[in-house]
């Protein structure tokens, strides 16, 4: 007769704590679930097509000087309407033209990029900065040999990247990139298709990388 009573007891003991686990797993879900968080979108404007096409006319026919003067048009119109992703593309397109028709063409493509993040708002200024990044970056590897037989500069100009040394080259190179991930809760909640036009995309790529902040 005890071992009955055991065994009851057993039973019943299992089921209280399997309905526990239940009861738990249910409020887990319905009362601890984080709130999902509101996505931030923002208008994308005009994307400029025929502006573009008569860019892509000209270059093709070898006039890039007024291939980059329609690009300056564009980049103003982009400007007055706030359009964010058409000031980015503005940007990078006008400065492969410079880097045709200019002697010092990145100085002064980095030196316009700088000034335009530093006036940016939210979320044009993260990419920007993401962009001085890479530019940074790609100065370094273009001219890696200068850098490894340049010894440490104390007297070197801050606005002459020819004059630095490795050290201040990455410094800079990671600032920009810390300056773009900086409004993290923001990144994390921008739709990474708010930069569709100047992103390169790659299947899947939206589904591992949704946000800013991945990208």
């Amino acid at each position: 007769m005890k071992s009955k009573k055991v065994v009851v007891l057993v039973a019943i003991g299992i089921l209280l704590i399997t309905s526990s686990v239940g009861i738990f797993s249910y409020a887990n879900v319905s009362f601890f679930k984080p709130k999902q968080q509101v996505l931030l979108v923002y208008a994308k404007g005009s994307a400029f097509v025929e502006e573009w096409k008569k860019v892509d006319s000209l270059e093709q026919h070898g006039l890039s000087k007024s291939a980059l003067d329609e690009v300056e048009k564009i980049l103003a119109k982009s400007r007055t309407q706030n359009n964010h992703q058409q000031i980015v593309k503005a940007l990078i397109i006008k400065a492969k033209f410079q880097s045709y028709l200019e002697e010092n063409a990145f100085k002064l493509t980095l030196s316009e990029i700088e000034k335009e993040a530093e006036g940016a708002t939210y979320p044009l200024k993260p990419m920007l900065h993401s962009v001085i990044a890479e530019l940074y970056w790609q100065y370094y590897q273009n001219n890696r040999w200068k850098f490894y037989n340049r010894t440490t500069t104390v007297g070197f100009a801050q606005d002459d990247i020819e004059t630095w040394d490795i050290t201040k080259i990455i410094e800079r190179t990671i600032h920009h990139y810390l300056l773009s991930i900086k409004d993290i809760d923001e990144l994390k909640r921008t739709p990474v298709n708010t930069f569709e036009d100047v992103i390169i995309k790659k299947d899947s790529s939206e589904k591992f990388r949704p946000f800013l902040y991945d990208f």
